[in-house]
């Protein structure tokens, strides 16, 4: 089954590559699940934050969309990029909320940064 999946994955995103939105919308009905957990593990190791496991992934999905004709190589090609969009929401969430923040709540979490940075916990 898994080389079944990778198969159509490659037929996939092929086909998205000439521009077959039916073949893009099935890649991402196909690969929704490993998406999910992409995204949830992501997730877990941010603090304060208001995205779902299906908004970022949903926000991944139409990031990706815009991109134009990209060469995919394969399945974990297309798993990488979309962690990598997911990251980057993440960063532009975290970054649009300190600036609405009022003040004296944003450095109380550029504190918590510094703290962790401090007790050797890295954020990825």
């Amino acid at each position: 089954m898994e080389q079944s999946n990778a198969v159509d994955t490659k037929h996939l995103l092929q086909a998205w590559r000439t521009g077959d939105n039916d073949a893009r919308d099935a890649l991402f009905k196909l690969l929704y699940a490993e998406l999910r957990q992409v995204s949830a593990a992501l997730l877990r190791a941010e603090s304060n934050n208001s995205l779902s496991t299906g908004d970022l992934v949903n926000e991944a999905a139409l990031k990706l969309i815009r991109l134009d004709k990209i060469e995919w190589a394969d399945k974990s090609h297309f798993l990488a990029l979309s962690a990598r969009a997911m990251r980057q929401i993440l960063i532009d969430h975290a970054q649009k909320e300190d600036r609405q923040a009022p003040p004296s709540q944003s450095h109380a979490r550029d504190t918590g940064r510094r703290c962790g940075a401090a007790t050797g916990y890295r954020r990825s």
